[in-house]
């Protein structure tokens, strides 16, 4: 590897996502009834999660917090990072709620060709969207964090109630994920 950055990179997609996210969701969700899927297209979540009339759309983020950014006690430089993070990146690429609401407009208008639910009679109307940002990083779990990416989602997101409802985003550590793995998996409950 040239650099930290890219080792960085390898480890989170391979080991984090690949092998670690993917392969727990799949031993929790394994009822017939639910629709699981990880998709590799930009346009889709990394995982998608359809029980009964609930849609989970969540995105994995193997994020570090950088020390610098940690140490300098600076909000609008903390800002920035979380921004270019969660929201928008450099290169204007949607990121964390950027990309659930982008996935969320797509839904009021379409569906995802792994899961045409309205061939099961499901109406736009009966469905509940939950958005979901699993990350890896534990200093992601500060307090403020999660209610300002809410309020950056719903300022990417114009709700135009076609759904029975569209809940706030919520950050869920990948820890709390495996700490509750057997709880999730006995109930079938969502993430």
């Amino acid at each position: 590897y040239k650099d930290f950055a890219e080792f960085k990179s390898f480890i989170g997609k391979e080991i984090s996502e690949e092998r670690l996210f993917k392969s727990m969701l799949k031993s929790i969700y394994t009822k017939k009834h639910n629709v699981l899927i990880f998709s590799k297209d930009d346009s889709h979540p990394d995982c998608y999660l359809r029980i009964g009339h609930r849609i989970f759309l969540i995105e994995f983020k193997d994020y570090l917090m950088a020390s610098k950014t940690m140490t300098s006690y600076n909000a609008e430089i903390f800002q920035k990072k979380l921004n270019l993070q969660f929201i928008e990146n450099d290169k204007k690429n949607p990121k964390g709620v950027s990309q659930l609401a982008n996935q969320i407009r797509f839904l009021e208008n379409s569906e995802y060709d792994f899961d045409i639910y309205t061939n099961s009679k499901i109406r736009r109307s009966k469905i509940e969207i939950y958005p979901i940002i699993v990350f890896t990083d534990l200093q992601y779990t500060m307090p403020g964090i999660n209610s300002y990416l809410v309020k950056c989602f719903w300022t990417k997101y114009e709700d135009k109630s076609l759904f029975k409802e569209v809940n706030d985003p919520i950050m869920i550590s990948m820890s709390f994920l495996m700490k509750y793995m057997q709880f999730f998996a006995f109930s079938n409950a969502p993430p």
